[in-house]
Parts: C-alpha cells; structure tokens; sequence
C-alpha cells in the first residue's frame, strides 16, 4: 500500500472490453510494517558485496478454493536502515477483508531470502520458489513445500549456487536475476515446476564481477506409491495419470478418445495383451517419481 505498512489492497476489474472499470475493495493488514525497497542485503560466501533483494512487489497470486493466495519479499524492520529480507505468504478472503493464513520465513544477517513465487496445487499444497542467500554459500534456487494439512515447510535447494557475484548497475545496486517462477503442470494438477536464478561461474575467476542463470526443477506430488498395478480398460474420453516408483500395465485396453499419462521413477513394465488403440493418446516418462 505505501512505504513502511503492512497493508496489502484489493482490487476489482468488472465490465466487459469496451467499458472496463477498476475500483478498490478493501485491504487486510499483516504483521509488522515493512520498507518498499530491500537494497543490497543478501550475504554470499567468498565475497564481501551483498547482492540486491528487490522491492516488496507481489509477484504471484492464485486463486484456489475460494480463496487468494499470495507471495512477497521484503526487507525488515521498517524504516530507512533494513538488515535482512524475507518471504511473506498468506491466504485470505477478499470479499471479507481478511486473513486466513499467513507465514514470514525466519531470517538474520546471515541468511535471507527473496523473489518469491508461489502456487497451490488441487491437494492443496502450497509450493514457493524462491532465492536463498546464506554467507557460507552462493546464492541458490530454492523451493519450499507445504503439505495440505500440516504447517511444515520442508526447503529443498534445486540448484547450488556455483560462485560469487558482484556486478553493480550505476546506481549502486547488485542487480541479478528479479524473477522466479512456480506453476501447476495441468496434466495433473498436482506436480508443480519451478524456476529461479542461481549465481553461475565467473568466465575469469581473477574478475570482480559474476554471472548468473535460471534453473528449472519438478515437485513431485507427493502421492507416489511405491507399485501401482493397472489392469483395467480405459474408456473414450478418460483422462488419468498413473504414478508410482515402478509401474506394471497389465492386460490394458487403452480406447481411441482416451488420453493416459504413466510416470514412473525406476520402470514401467507392459504385459502382455497390453493394447493402445488407434486414436487413444499413451505417454510414458521416466521422471524421478519416488
């Protein structure tokens, strides 16, 4: 809402094309009050130069099950002299101005974290995608999952950061990589694929400057047992995946206007009397599941 608050405001677009409208529904209030601009905060290891966190945009919303879900990097305290950055995720009810759920990452001097992204799946898992920057490492890509129905986050860094960065824009600011990315892969609505800059390899490692990249990775669901037997026929219009370690198709007819997706971690077995019909959609991925 402006610098230094803790308010976050709703906002209505109705009308069709020709006659838009925009109008102000409403703002919840979360936590402390918190500067809009982060600055050159986040520690690395085998430099002295701290990197820029942004500013304290919300770079993602979903809506999901009657509610708006929502993610943001800020600095903390408010005021004019921040020291550390963190993420901000909630859940809330904008037709009632309220909040339901919201969590800040615990954060110090010498760990923080920005960037953040995050969605929900069709379980309910909240997954964010962030940036990590520790003073014992590079800065990394990390993901954090919340199982529907519990408050654990389990943090999981996708991709180590490789060395350390320091390239100033004129103004003074370590810029890098602002974005990161987490999305629902709609042939499940559960897996989730995440994006987010890590620190690369200098070119010359006797230069002051650095590089940096984006690394894509894939959440699991979750849900993945360890065999999963499939013997029935799936009939026109069907539509399923079928996930586990290791799968085995058995005496299978796959019928034209069906499509089926099988995902194993290790193999997938066909039996015989196995049978796609012609006009039916079969696919088979090795992903890593379990």
């Amino acid at each position: 809402d402006d610098n230094d608050d803790n308010d976050l405001r709703f906002f209505k677009v109705t009308g069709g094309p020709s006659n838009p409208a925009m109008s102000e529904e409403g703002f919840i209030s979360i936590g402390t009050a918190w500067p809009q601009n982060a600055g050159n905060l986040g520690p690395q290891s085998g430099s002295a130069a701290r990197i820029d966190l942004g500013f304290d945009w919300v770079q993602s919303a979903v809506w999901r099950n009657g509610l708006l879900y929502f993610s943001q990097s800020f600095a903390l305290p408010s005021g004019s002299t921040p020291n550390t950055a963190t993420i901000q995720i909630a859940s809330c009810n904008p037709v009632t101005n309220t909040v339901v759920e919201a969590f800040r990452y615990n954060t110090d001097q010498n760990t923080m974290y920005s960037y953040a992204n995050l969605t929900v799946n069709e379980s309910g898992d909240w997954i964010i995608s962030s940036a990590k920057f520790t003073s014992t490492s590079f800065p990394s890509a990390a993901v954090s999952v919340r199982r529907n129905g519990t408050n654990t986050f389990t943090e999981t860094i996708f991709k180590a950061g490789e060395d350390w960065y320091n390239l100033p824009a004129a103004d003074g600011r370590n810029r890098w990589g602002d974005y990161t990315t987490a999305a629902i892969d709609p042939s499940d609505d559960n897996s989730v694929w995440v994006a987010a800059p890590y620190s690369g390899l200098r070119s010359n490692p006797n230069n002051t400057n650095g590089t940096w990249g984006t690394w894509w990775a894939k959440i699991c669901t979750g849900n993945c047992p360890l065999t999963t037997v499939v013997n029935t026929i799936q009939q026109p219009g069907t539509m399923k995946k079928f996930e586990a370690s290791f799968s085995v198709i058995g005496v299978n007819e796959i019928k034209p206007g069906a499509d089926i997706k099988f995902d194993a971690g290790t193999r997938i077995v066909l039996q015989n009397g196995f049978k796609a019909v012609a006009g039916s959609r079969v696919r088979m991925f090795i992903e890593g599941c379990r």
